[in-house]
């Protein structure tokens, strides 16, 4: 058995040192709310327990010395690893940023795969007489989440709204991320009635949806609006088009819930900075 390494008090001093430096507070600040406190919390603990180890690394306060040699050895393998955890820290910051600048063309390829599959549904629904409906699901306030959360906070939102939905869909149906914290959902042979239905369990299943998010859960209500396949369409276009100022009528509604087109659109006022960014619609 090879022997156990030699004291190293330099270690536990440097150790000590880098938990309790400024470095280790600034590098704590990186991370938003709790999750900084417990950086914090975790750099305050490693150098108690650096300064611990360093004593009886330097005259083992009476302990054998082979309990002395492995708390030496214990010190010594601190730093490498508060290294390897910066590194990893680092590491999924950096992917999460790449995440964040992949999303715009992931959205693009998702919507058009979206388009192309609904509009072979939409004409079939046209030659053969099946019913069928559009949703555009919208998170409230979302522009006021996604400046005081952040855009990775409301990507993930939205990406788990996303999976919640996709459960309560039957097999025609279809999902994909539409504008800024939007969903378009494709409801094949559907009713006005049915689509409403669907449209309301969706809303209830997203308003007790939580996200776990590094700055603490995340929770938001949404705005549906709901257009029906109609013979004075002129195409899917009209679908969408009556869909968005339907869920614009819910935004003006107040949010948090259902509304169905046609609505007026000499009564709305144009998209952009919702009635539901200063009304409490539900959580954040």
């Amino acid at each position: 058995m090879s022997p156990l390494p030699s004291p190293d008090p330099s270690a536990a001093a440097a150790v000590a040192r880098a938990a309790g430096s400024p470095a280790a507070a600034a590098a704590a600040a990186t991370w938003p709310g709790r999750a900084g406190l417990l950086v914090l919390v975790a750099a305050s603990a490693l150098a108690a327990l650096a300064a611990g180890l360093a004593v009886v690394a330097t005259d083992g306060l009476g302990w054998p010395p082979s309990v002395a040699a492995a708390a030496a050895a214990l010190v010594a393998a601190l730093p490498p690893l508060g290294a390897a955890l910066h590194l990893a820290r680092r590491a999924r910051w950096q992917l999460a940023r790449i995440g964040e600048l992949e999303a715009p063309v992931r959205r693009s390829d998702e919507r058009a795969a979206f388009l192309a599959l609904v509009e072979r549904e939409w004409s079939r629904a046209r030659r053969y007489g099946h019913g069928a409906a559009v949703l555009i699901v919208e998170v409230d306030r979302h522009h006021r989440l996604g400046e005081t959360r952040g855009a990775a906070a409301l990507a993930a939102l939205v990406e788990a709204m996303a999976r919640h939905a996709r459960q309560t869909l039957r097999g025609g149906d279809a999902l994909s991320a539409w504008g800024e914290g939007q969903l378009a959902v494709f409801l094949a042979h559907a009713d006005p009635t049915g689509a409403l239905d669907a449209a309301e369990r969706i809303r209830e299943g997203l308003e007790q949806l939580q996200v776990d998010a590094p700055d603490g859960p995340l929770r938001a209500s949404v705005s549906i609006g709901v257009a029906t396949l109609r013979p004075a369409q002129p195409g899917l276009q009209g679908l969408l088009d009556e869909a968005t100022l339907a869920v614009l009528a819910a935004r003006q509604a107040g949010g948090n819930c259902v509304r169905a087109a046609p609505a007026d659109a000499g009564s709305l006022q144009a998209p952009g900075s919702s009635i539901g960014d200063s009304h409490p619609a539900g959580p954040v």
